[in-house]
């Protein structure tokens, strides 16, 4: 309409004819009409969201509402000094996540540690043959409907990796695409294999304090990976969620990271314990608890020796080493890079298999409580309830 508009409006300053100026008149009034409604139905499905009985649509809403935009930051401070160089805050990032991403301290004289090692030392340095023999009879194929059920799942995000191909441009693929993706999937899950482009991380570092200065400790790094990447690894988890789901590996108090739970989940059981103890008039305490850098302390061998003794398939087992393997980030600080900083102790948060390896590594921790169903997880949160016998 608004290119017609146009047509209408330079030929009426070519001819001045009448005739072009009572359709340009007439046009221009049909285009204010458009758009008057147009703002219209935005409103009224903002209301009907606002007042939609469904509660992620609700919460939604009210958080775009909410947000606050991050404060760019142009310095980084110490205890000691504020850098203000691009170069130096660089510098200070890389040091920084070196230390952050560090490998855990093990112990040889440990039996768990032990076998933990000697069970990732196996899987990494698993020969290519021996790798296609093992994924050769696995349930690590799949079918078109499947690369398309993934791709329509994902979120029409913008935001990129170094590829600077974006969620938004692989949906808008026409679905005949899946024909030409799905071959090529089966044929690196038949060999555990990986792309290593798809293991660099494009990592940005968003301000979480109205201070033009912030520490390190608070900046939140975001690592933007390969999409192409994504898809493999949601495909890898159509199976692994399955398996988890037939085995009964994680406790119904973990809501984090799984189909048809949220935080609602784990609030409404909360509720309904406090609501208990208000009609007997019992105190109840409650504790959170929120673990420091939690994923990025993740004991990949650990994580695949508590597979292993959960009877996991060794497909599963060569495809979650493959994953840890040769991980990197890059920082990116508007459009200043750094080197390649190698990942030797974390689930990369940016990906989509992260939070489910660390859910795994934990799926034990009601153990450790008297009183499990107390405890209410989401991924690495924890609020734990004391109610009164």
């Amino acid at each position: 309409m608004l290119e017609h508009k146009h047509y209408l409006q330079n030929r009426y300053r070519h001819t001045r004819t009448e005739e072009d100026r009572l359709n340009l008149r007439t046009w221009q009034k049909i285009i204010q009409r458009e758009f008057k409604q147009h703002r219209l139905n935005k409103w009224n499905q903002f209301i009907s969201n606002i007042a939609s009985p469904n509660p992620s649509t609700f919460w939604k809403t009210v958080k775009s509402l909410n947000k606050n935009r991050s404060i760019q930051f142009s310095a980084l401070s110490d205890d000691k000094y504020t850098l203000n160089d691009p170069v130096q805050i660089l510098s200070h990032l890389i040091d920084h996540f070196t230390s952050r991403f560090t490998p855990p301290v093990t112990d040889m004289n440990v039996q768990t540690d032990k076998e933990a090692q000697e069970l990732w030392n196996v899987l990494s340095k698993a020969d290519h043959v021996d790798i296609q023999q093992a994924c050769q009879n696995s349930d690590l194929k799949f079918s078109l409907e499947d690369i398309r059920g993934v791709i329509r799942g994902m979120n029409s995000k913008i935001s990129s990796g170094f590829d600077r191909i974006s969620n938004k441009m692989i949906k808008r693929l026409p679905e005949i695409y899946a024909h030409i993706l799905a071959p090529q999937y089966n044929a690196l899950f038949s060999s555990a294999c990986w792309s290593k482009n798809w293991k660099q991380a494009r990592t940005i570092c968003f301000n979480k304090t109205d201070h033009p200065a912030p520490t390190t400790q608070q900046l939140r790094p975001i690592s933007l990976l390969a999409v192409l990447g994504k898809i493999y690894e949601r495909l890898f988890l159509l199976r692994f969620q399955k398996w988890m789901t037939i085995h009964n590996i994680l406790s119904w108090q973990q809501s984090g990271a799984r189909a048809n739970q949220s935080t609602i989940s784990r609030v409404y059981h909360l509720l309904e314990q406090l609501t208990n103890s208000l009609r007997y008039n019992v105190l109840t305490p409650v504790l959170f608890v929120d673990f420091k850098q939690a994923i990025d302390m993740l004991w990949q061998q650990g994580l695949l020796l508590k597979l292993k003794r959960l009877t996991c398939p060794t497909p599963y087992l060569l495809w979650i080493t493959n994953y840890f393997k040769d991980r990197t980030i890059t920082i990116d600080l508007n459009g200043l890079l750094s080197d390649n900083i190698t990942i030797e102790g974390e689930a990369s948060q940016g990906s989509v298999f992260g939070a489910i390896a660390y859910i795994i590594a934990h799926h034990d921790l009601q153990q450790i409580f008297e009183r499990p169903e107390n405890n209410h997880l989401y991924v690495d949160d924890l609020g734990s309830i004391y109610v009164c016998p």
